[in-house]
């Protein structure tokens, strides 16, 4: 009996250029950076790597292993099979690569020193795409705010940047001088660092500064009373008043308390200082400073 061996050839496809049509159930090899690790957050014997070229990011999952933390910021060429949707739990996820630890080859090894990359320049003006294509940047300051598990708001000269360190990574202190190695993204306001690492640095001189009286019409509202954001105070040491309409309620809830004066809701986040909100009830009128944060 004469018998048909059929041998797939994976197509070579650039990341940016995957196409959730065309591709999709195809084996196709490409490459990129990856610039985080993270776990499964539906089944834990899997991770996935974040794979980025360019503008282009996406996700590719694997089979978990301790052998992996080295691939973080390296180039690799990936071979597996490009999905446009997933089906499972994840209705409305995708698209993504399946592949396995075998099938990722080290292109380019990760750096000796990850921070050794251009340093980011805040105020330069830049579309969102050409901010999605500059690559890893790095960059010097204190640290103004931390919340959330992850989030910090650096000053970078006279400048606040966002910053989101890569999974896993703790918190610096507010206050502490710090440089970050991350990729460029922009809320269409500023230029913020996302995957970002941080080690601390010596102390940079601390500027006197004092809170600004401020009320939030001031930051959500034009001088004629039309909703406006006032994008210029992100950042800004601020000293407020209002009555506390709700507390954090369950153990994971972020620690944020919201506030009402004159029939403006601001959320006050206390995650660095934990102890701030101790006897603070629903109620009462209170004043609260922080740095401005404007979230979009």
């Amino acid at each position: 009996m004469n018998s048909i061996l059929l041998i797939l050839a994976a197509l070579v496809v650039p990341l940016a250029d995957l196409d959730e049509e065309r591709h999709d159930s195809r084996l196709v090899t490409t490459e990129g950076t990856v610039v985080d690790i993270l776990p499964d957050e539906v089944d834990f014997h899997y991770s996935v790597l974040l794979l980025k070229d360019g503008p282009a990011t996406v996700p590719v999952f694997v089979k978990d292993s301790p052998d992996r933390e080295h691939l973080v910021d390296a180039r690799v060429r990936v071979t597996g099979t490009y999905n446009r949707l997933v089906g499972g739990l994840r209705h409305f996820s995708g698209p993504l690569i399946s592949a396995s630890l075998g099938e990722i080859t080290v292109v380019a090894p990760q750096p000796a020193d990850r921070f050794d990359v251009p340093p980011l320049d805040p105020a330069a003006y830049q579309t969102p795409r050409e901010v999605m294509r500059m690559g890893k940047r790095s960059a010097l300051g204190r640290v103004l705010a931390i919340w959330g598990a992850n989030h910090l708001m650096l000053s970078v000269g006279r400048l606040p940047v966002n910053v989101t360190l890569a999974h896993g990574l703790p918190l610096p202190a507010c206050g502490q001088t710090v440089r970050v190695a991350g990729y460029p993204e922009t809320d269409l306001f500023r230029v913020n660092l996302a995957r970002a690492i941080w080690r601390a640095e010596p102390d940079l001189p601390a500027p006197d500064e004092s809170p600004k009286d401020t009320h939030p019409r001031s930051i959500l509202a034009h001088t004629d009373g039309r909703p406006c954001i006032n994008s210029e105070m992100h950042g800004v040491l601020i000293r407020l008043r209002g009555t506390v309409l709700s507390r954090p309620t369950g153990e994971f809830a972020p620690r944020r308390l919201l506030l009402e004066t004159d029939g403006y809701r601001v959320a006050a986040d206390y995650s660095s200082v934990p102890s701030a909100a101790d006897g603070v009830a629903v109620g009462c009128e209170i004043e609260v400073t922080g740095r401005c944060l404007l979230e979009s």
